[in-house]
Order: structure tokens, then C-alpha cells, then sequence
């Protein structure tokens, strides 16, 4: 006889499912879910002992998390969890699933699309585990994963567009199998420098946050890249790695993150049908290089150069760049009636109580 774990049915012994509640029936360890031949004592995979009650197969969506979950993030999650409780973090989230699914799935028995759907679901969470995402809920047909928490990285967005693209070709599109950058990584590179001046507009938001572009030592002051170069406005980091990726350095603590992607990615998807190149690269430091393209320091030129920026304003709507414009303009008058200096070239180098009342609330 086999003993159902589920329903607790006794069932034939040549029995593969539970006549009492449908169970497929398999010997599965009780810590690990692992699928075990029948006698098993010990599973196979953690060692735990195992029972001679038979379990109902549970499906990949209804396992616990800590089942799937790479042991190595398992004690990193355990380990920050005293640390990261009560702190607010900002995340990415990514969604991933199975396109066409449905049709895929019609008309199969449930134990077939099971046997479909789990290496699929297999090769999404790899993807999310390899950069150091979590994957907190399994959905049917897909997944939704984090980055940023509760591992804490600055690079949670970089990290999930790259699990994207692992599950989708199992590369990284910006470098050859010899370690080469790719046409991609240069015509998406040529777009987001061809775009900066209108991109500052939505990077550095505030008659505050465009001052950083004519004088600060850390932030770029021009449109330039290089190979780990900090004084550039994009680094190239990770260098010929499957890693590698482009660091924009120009945006400020006031932008919002999600106008800055929506922008940088109009700039990059320009840049690919358009196969714009960019400039050669800076090696040494960038400050004060002359026949370069110098970032807007001042909030009314970056607004002008993206409403001259047609690509842009295809590509975010034209309401938005309307009222985005409308908004920003409105603050510099705003500025400008409150601020004595403001048309003064000392402006640029000073902050004024109006910008700290203003700002401080609404960073």
C-alpha cells in the first residue's frame, strides 16, 4: 500500500496517483521537495531523511521559496536580514513569463505542461540567482523577482536587465564571445551621447541639480566616455566581462529613475536605428576638454535642447514633454523672483536658502 501525505489515503502499490485526491504520487523530501526513487532513506541532494510516506508532486509554484533559492544567497539574505529590517530601500522588479503559454498549454494534462513549464521556470530563476536577484514569487507560467532587496546592490536595475537578457539569449548584447564590444554597445553608446543635452533635462530636473555640470570634481561636466573613467559622463565598466555595461554618471538625486530610463532608452533604441557613432574615447581626465559636447549647467538650456530633441518627444509623447516643460519652466520663475542672483554667473557656485526649503522637502 501507499500512503498518501496529502489526503492521508491508503492507495495500491503500483499506484502513480492518489485515488482519493488526484496526488501524483513520488517519494519527495520532506526539507527539499526533491523528487526521490522509491526506498530512498536520505535525499539525494540535501541528506535529510526521508519517510516512507509518498507526497503529492508539488509544482514549482507551490514550493516554498528557500526550496529554489541557491544556498550561497540563502545565508546572504539570512545574514542582512537583521540589518535590512525597518529600512526602506528602492528595488527593481522584474516580471518574466512564458510567451504564448496558453496555446502552448491547451489541451495538455496538467502533469505534461508541468514537465514543459518547469525548466522553463528553471531557466528564469538561474538568470535571476546569477545576478544576485531574488525570485519571491512563482506565478503559473512566470516569475517576479527582486534586486536591490534584500541583497542591497546600487546596480539593481543594470542587474535585472541583464537577467532579462540571459533569459531571452543567454548573453550580454553589448559584448562579443571574444570579449569585443558589439555594433549594439556602440550605436546605443552614440545615441545616449548624441541625446545628453535634452537626457539633462530629465537626469537633473532643478535649477539646483544642474549646477553639478560646470564645477563639482565628481559629477561630468561634458559628453564623453571612457574605460572606467570617472570623470566621464558614461563609464565603461567591467571591461570585455560578461558583465560589462555602460554607467551613466549623469543623473542627480533629484531625478526621478523612471522618466531617466524611459529617456535613456529613446536615446539608445535611436542611436541602433540610426547607427549613430560616438565620439572617439577619453582616456585621461575629461574636466576641461575642449571639442567635446559640455552638459547644460543651467536647467533653461537642458529644457531646450529637449524640445528641440524630436526623437525624444516621439518617444516619451508629446503631452508629456508639454506639461514636463510647462512644469520646470514655471519653477525657474519661481526661482528667479526668489533668488537675487540668479541670472548672475555666481549663481552657479552658490546655494540659496530658496533652493534648500524647496528641495530638502522634495527629496
Amino acid at each position: 500500500m501507499v500512503h498518501c501525505a496529502r489526503c492521508q489515503h491508503q492507495n495500491p502499490g503500483d499506484a502513480k496517483f492518489c485515488l482519493e485526491c488526484g496526488g501524483r504520487l513520488v517519494l519527495a523530501c520532506p526539507a527539499c521537495r526533491t523528487e526521490l526513487p522509491a526506498g530512498a532513506k536520505f535525499c539525494k541532494e540535501c541528506g535529510h531523511a526521508v519517510g516512507a510516506i509518498a507526497s503529492p508532486a508539488v509544482p514549482r509554484t507551490e514550493r516554498a521559496p528557500e526550496s529554489y533559492t541557491p544556498r550561497h544567497l540563502a545565508e546572504r539574505i539570512l545574514t542582512s536580514k537583521a540589518a535590512l529590517e525597518g529600512e526602506r530601500k528602492q528595488v527593481t522588479v522584474l516580471f518574466a513569463d512564458l510567451k504564448g503559454s496558453m496555446e502552448l498549454l491547451a489541451d495538455r494534462d496538467p502533469e505534461d505542461a508541468r514537465k514543459l513549464l518547469d525548466p522553463v521556470l528553471e531557466h528564469m530563476m538561474e538568470a535571476v540567482h546569477r545576478y544576485e536577484g531574488t525570485v519571491n514569487q512563482v506565478m503559473g507560467d512566470g516569475i517576479m523577482a527582486l534586486f536591490g532587496a534584500p541583497l542591497a546592490h546600487e546596480d539593481h536595475a543594470v542587474r535585472a536587465c541583464y537577467a532579462a537578457l540571459r533569459m531571452q539569449t543567454g548573453r550580454n548584447a553589448f559584448v562579443s564571445a571574444d570579449g569585443s564590444w558589439t555594433d549594439v554597445w556602440r550605436w546605443w553608446l552614440g545615441g545616449q551621447i548624441a541625446h545628453t543635452p535634452a537626457l539633462c533635462a530629465l537626469a537633473a530636473p532643478t535649477v539646483n541639480c544642474s549646477k553639478a555640470f560646470g564645477f563639482s570634481p565628481v559629477a561630468p561636466t561634458n559628453a564623453t566616455w571612457g574605460l572606467e573613467n570617472r570623470s566621464a559622463a558614461f563609464r565603461m565598466k567591467y571591461v570585455g566581462g560578461e558583465n560589462a555595461h555602460i554607467e551613466n554618471r549623469i543623473p542627480r538625486g533629484g531625478s526621478n529613475p523612471y522618466l531617466v530610463m524611459a529617456g535613456v532608452l529613446a536615446a539608445g533604441l535611436d542611436g541602433l536605428k540610426n547607427k549613430i557613432e560616438p565620439p572617439p574615447e577619453t582616456t585621461g581626465v575629461a574636466h576641461g576638454l575642449t571639442g567635446v559636447t559640455p552638459l547644460p549647467a543651467r536647467l533653461e538650456q537642458s529644457l531646450a535642447a529637449l524640445e528641440s530633441d524630436s526623437a525624444l518627444r516621439a518617444a516619451l509623447g508629446e503631452e508629456f514633454i508639454k506639461l514636463f516643460l510647462a512644469v520646470k519652466r514655471h519653477e525657474i520663475s519661481k526661482a528667479r523672483a526668489a533668488i537675487p542672483e540668479y541670472d548672475s554667473p555666481d549663481f552657479g557656485r552658490t546655494v540659496h536658502e530658496w533652493e534648500r526649503s524647496e528641495y530638502f522637502e522634495f527629496l
